[in-house]
């Protein structure tokens, strides 16, 4: 019998909206020897939007990651596409740890030379100038262009019918005026209705919750270490952040 791998699923939001259908879809997603579990936070914020709510939720974030290693969890993936935290949690910890922003970017680009993104959000709008996430990748050459939604993250699941017109319709867009190779799903939350998006738009379409968890596996059957010199150890100094009980 192989090596039974623990991934902790963390959805960094205070809301558990997204968990009952992310334990059963990542779960159902997982190769065989990787069994996941899925968990929100309890300090942070209702919905991660904005950079704002990146900077509110990360020490939590961090800290459930250290919680993780400590449970003797062998990866833990942070469910946002922003990547909340990444960098901090990857210092934290020795564990595997991966985030959907970049895995479904780096993912994209073994699909096709370049990539569009889908977001979510309170109104349509595009731009071609490429975000800040991306940048740090260092991938603006590759990047195309990013288009919003008229859908907000608490209002993804409320009614699917309408969350998979409006991607597909806003998809389409993208490939009819923007021509990228790839489309990217810009909110973990856009699980629930992924594969009915990739069956109404024409070229590959990645799903982020699917490619952090692959990259996850993929990482965790390698054995590749991830640098030091990249992700130092955080210095050794006092710190007082309320709600958090490894972080101390």
């Amino acid at each position: 019998m192989g090596k039974e791998w623990r991934i902790l699923s963390i959805n960094p939001i205070i809301s558990s909206m997204f968990d009952k259908f992310d334990q059963k879809f990542l779960q159902s997603k997982a190769g065989p020897g990787f069994t996941i579990h899925v968990e929100s936070l309890e300090h942070g914020v209702e919905t991660i939007e904005e950079e704002y709510d990146d900077a509110l939720c990360a020490p939590y974030i961090v800290d459930k990651v250290v919680e993780a290693q400590r449970k003797k969890y062998d990866a833990a993936i942070i469910d946002c596409f922003r990547d909340p935290g990444l960098g901090a949690a990857r210092q934290a910890t020795d564990i595997v740890v991966v985030a959907p922003g970049e895995a479904s970017m780096l993912l994209s680009l073994t699909l096709g030379d370049s990539f569009s993104i889908v977001d979510v959000g309170l109104g349509r709008y595009k731009r071609y100038d490429p975000p800040a996430r991306v940048r740090q990748l260092g991938l603006s050459d590759r990047f195309v262009s990013e288009r919003g939604a008229a859908i907000n993250v608490a209002g993804i699941t409320e009614d699917t019918s309408k969350t998979v017109s409006e991607i597909v319709s806003v998809a389409r867009e993208i490939q009819k005026e923007d021509g990228p190779d790839v489309v990217i799903l810009g909110c973990t939350g856009l699980s629930e209705v992924a594969e009915s998006v990739a069956e109404k738009v024409e070229i590959p379409l990645v799903d982020p919750s699917i490619a952090a968890l692959s990259m996850t596996e993929a990482l965790l059957l390698s054995g590749f270490r991830r640098s030091s010199k990249t992700y130092p150890k955080p210095a050794k100094k006092r710190r007082n952040i309320p709600g958090t009980a490894y972080l101390k």
